[in-house]
């Protein structure tokens, strides 16, 4: 039951679309360090201690940001999330929020206030955007395993149920009491397929039911949220439809049998409906325009300090 959505995103295909937003924190660094040559001015002295100010602060931080790139690029290379790495991107958070705390309680003089605004934003989007990258490890290897299971447990119901062999209805010919045997050897035999069959859909709902609640449980991140609110929507439909035509199935009368069976058929699919698709794609839009826009934000950091360096003498 795996999404569209979900299979462009996952932790395993989308790593470099992450980390292209995350480097860009390499790049307040990178902008900073550009200094401005001394002069008499006092608007360009407290300019120029302003940016030294803040590339000390990221200085002293080296250490801790070269671990930030180091849990980006363990967590866009490797096909399984370790807890090593997971407890990196966590503790990756932690420092770009105190880099951004610590780059705040610097004073800015006015000439820089537009640019103390933009790295503050900055490096507050990479914080965001990290949180999100470690849900995103914490959450796709605990989702992606619990749909595997619900894919082999689908598998093993089509199987089951290609094994039973219900009696066809056939012309019986013979006296009445063979013709009476006759018809009381097909309803049993009638009986007993459709009851391996309800055994069949209840076996399955029981797996749904658990992986369901493992769903609950789960924490996704907001680019992922439609994928995991569709599939437990999928899943709470299956379990409601497949409780139907089991008891449907263990019936002396089945004719609503079909009607119900077709309605199983279809809520196991309601996950990948039109709108549940679009819901997903829409998130996983909105999540690669912020990447972008940070990238955006970073590349503009050093052109603003070109200017202040022609404007401010």
């Amino acid at each position: 039951m795996a999404t569209a959505a979900f299979r462009r995103f996952s932790w395993s295909s989308n790593g470099r679309t992450i980390v292209l937003g995350l480097a860009a924190a390499g790049a307040v660094t990178a902008a900073i360090v550009v200094s401005l040559p001394h002069h008499e001015s006092a608007r360009r002295r407290a300019l120029v201690a302003y940016i030294k100010n803040v590339d000390a602060v990221e200085g002293r931080m080296n250490y801790s940001l070269t671990k930030v790139f180091a849990a980006y690029q363990a967590f866009s290379h490797s096909k399984t999330v370790s807890a090593k790495t997971r407890s990196d991107l966590a503790q990756a958070e932690t420092t770009l929020t105190i880099l951004r705390g610590r780059i705040a309680a610097i004073p800015a003089p006015r000439d820089a206030a537009h640019l103390r605004a933009d790295v503050l934003r900055l490096v507050g989007g990479e914080a965001a955007i990290t949180r999100e990258v470690y849900l995103l490890a914490r959450f796709s290897p605990s989702f992606s395993a619990l749909l595997a299971r619900l894919h082999t447990a689908a598998a093993t119901l089509g199987r089951t149920l290609a094994t039973i062999r219900p009696p066809t209805p056939h012309t019986i010919r013979g006296t009445k009491k063979q013709i009476a045997e006759a018809q009381a050897a097909f309803t049993t035999a009638s009986d007993q397929a459709a009851a391996a069959q309800a055994d069949a859909v209840t076996a399955y709902d029981t797996v749904v039911s658990r992986v369901r609640a493992r769903m609950e449980r789960l924490s996704a991140p907001h680019v992922l949220a439609p994928a995991l609110r569709g599939e437990m929507n999928s899943l709470t439909a299956t379990e409601r439809a497949g409780a139907r035509l089991a008891a449907a199935l263990r019936q002396k009368k089945r004719s609503h049998v079909p009607q119900l069976a077709r309605a199983f058929t279809i809520a196991t699919r309601s996950s990948q409906t039109v709108a549940a698709q679009e819901a997903e794609i829409a998130a996983v839009k909105a999540y690669d325009v912020r990447v972008r826009h940070l990238a955006a934000d970073a590349a503009a950091i050093p052109r603003e300090i070109t200017q202040l360096q022609q404007s401010v003498r």
